[in-house]
């Protein structure tokens, strides 16, 4: 059986996937690698969304699955095959809902997401300077950031993305080549329902080198 991963290495996942469902197309990519904030949060907005669907999904078709598909029957005469995608279905419900209401893995969840934040503040005041969205920040958040902290939280944020968006590009270009097909035939045939819960339940990873 695959060795389980951490919750958060199924979201890295799942963010290529999104990005690539997206279409990101190379304007909004350049303003990405140039650091542009708008640009940055529209993907992430866009990548929570079409997680958040995914996973959905994700978990209606397995509770069709467990509750009304009928090769279950024949599958009782095999006990291991019948308890192999009895768990992959069960396995794949749980893992999608904890993935969906943000339940944490065996790691401690970090309280809040201060470079999102600052990367909120930064778009809805984009001429703002660090010293007044650390005001800013502390108006809306009651809590104290420096300038330095905040300018630091801003490029992690748009850092996080531009990696998201490469590792993205990358996985793309290897399933080109793999599968032969374009990318708008990627978007509509690699993230399926049946390839999420295959991340999901660790029969299947993108690996990127």
């Amino acid at each position: 059986m695959p060795k389980p991963e951490r919750f958060s290495a199924k979201r890295e996942q799942l963010e290529m996937l999104a990005v690539i469902s997206v279409r990101l197309d190379n304007a909004s990519r350049a303003k990405i690698d140039d650091g542009d904030v708008q640009a940055a949060m529209l993907l992430m907005e866009a990548i929570d969304m079409w997680i958040a669907d995914s996973l959905r999904r994700v978990v209606e078709k397995c509770c069709h699955m467990l509750s009304e598909w009928d090769g279950w029957t024949t599958l009782a005469v095999t006990p291991k095959e019948f308890n192999l995608e009895l768990d992959r279905y069960s396995n794949g419900a749980k893992t999608a809902m904890k993935l969906l209401y943000d339940v944490p893995d065996f790691r401690p969840r970090s309280l809040v997401d201060n470079p999102r934040r600052v990367a909120e503040l930064k778009k809805a005041f984009p001429t703002a300077s660090w010293g007044q969205l650390s005001v800013k920040f502390e108006n809306k958040y009651g809590e104290k950031l420096s300038a330095n902290a905040v300018e630091r939280a801003y490029m992690r944020f748009v850092g996080r993305i531009q990696q998201v968006v490469m590792r993205a590009h990358r996985l793309m270009q290897r399933f080109k080549e793999q599968k032969a097909l374009s990318e708008s035939e990627l978007a509509d045939k690699l993230p399926t329902p049946e390839y999420v819960l295959d991340i999901l339940t660790g029969n299947t990873a993108l690996q990127i080198t």
